[in-house]
This record gives structure tokens, sequence and C-alpha cells, in this order.
């Protein structure tokens, strides 16, 4: 199945409670969207567990297509052939907080393509000089893309990657265009 925003918002799920697992189709914020802006996802997660093993997150504008914000204290996991790809933003972005309890987990061989970055970090609005704290962030696996100027991953400093292993700086002979993990040796 494929779910598609038009109109005058991208947002076409907010997870604040509960669990939301997709296995397969499509959620596309396509070119129809109007006065689509990188501060309306795709789908937004709060809340809840958001837990993707196959199918597609997709957004041919401004959106981002997987989003957290400062209060986020809820589980996303994508695995499986899950993909998530933007034209135009970064394809997941991770925003810090004045407290971390939300997870982030990428496994399996999902793939993760941004126009800037595949996987983007983003400060919070901070007018008082609160220390911010992000999310966890757990990379087992995976196959990462990004626009040319970029890397894959904004910030590798806030990421866990399996013991002895690092986000590859060539790309991968299994997928084209992609990067994916490799051996520190």
């Amino acid at each position: 199945g494929k779910i598609e925003t038009m109109g005058s918002s991208s947002l076409a799920l907010h997870i604040t409670a509960g669990k939301i697992t997709m296995n397969g189709g499509t959620i596309l914020s396509g070119d129809k969207v109007i006065n689509s802006s990188d501060s309306v996802p795709v789908v937004k997660t709060t809340k809840g567990t958001f837990c993707m093993t196959g199918g597609a997150l997709f957004s041919e504008n401004d959106a981002v297509p997987l989003d957290t914000n400062s209060t986020f204290s809820g589980a996303i996991t994508i695995e499986g052939t899950a993909e998530v790809s933007s034209l135009k933003t970064a394809a997941i972005r991770m925003e810090a907080g004045f407290v971390s309890l939300g997870v982030l987990t990428i496994g399996g061989e999902a793939a993760i393509r941004g126009e800037s970055f595949a996987v983007s970090f983003t400060e919070m609005a901070n007018d008082y000089g609160m220390n911010q704290y992000w999310p966890e962030v757990n990379i087992d696996s995976g196959y990462f893309s990004c626009g040319e100027d970029y890397i894959p991953i904004s910030d590798t400093s806030v990421v866990s990657f399996p013991e002895g292993y690092v986000l590859d700086t060539k790309e991968s002979a299994e997928k084209s265009g992609y990067y994916t993990l490799a051996s520190k040796e």
C-alpha cells in the first residue's frame, strides 16, 4: 500500500504513544505538498515506538522523512530491507534535548539516503545555556548515502557502532552509492 501526503502538510504519521510497525508499503511526501518545509516531517516520533522492517519512507520535497524533537523519548528501529530517503534534506534528523531518553537503532540491510546527510544531528534552541543530550543512536549495520558535499552521518561521535567497526570511507561494493560499516583494521 501507499500513503501520500498532499495539500498543505507533509506530516503523514505522528507517533505519540503505542507501537507502529511498518513491514512494507510506502509513505510518500511528494511534490504535490504545498508549503512543505524541513520543520514538518513525514513521520515524527516523540513517544511510542516505530519499528520499520520493510517498505519506504520517501520525501520529494523539503520535509525530513523521519524526525524526532527535543522531547523524544520513544524508540525507532529501522532494519530488514527498510528504506528512508529524501531528495532535498537529511533522511533522518535527531534533535538534542535536555534529557536523553529516546533510542534509534539501524541494522539489517536498511538503506538510508539523504540529499544532505543520511542521519543528521541538530541542537535544539537553547537560550539558557543548559546542557544538551543526544538520543541513543546504535548503528549495527545498514547502508548510508548522502549528497556530494556531505558525509553520511553528520556527527559519528554520538553514534555507537559494533565493537571494532566504523562507517567506511569507501563506497560499498554491495550497494552502489552507499557506505556501510567496516572493520577498524
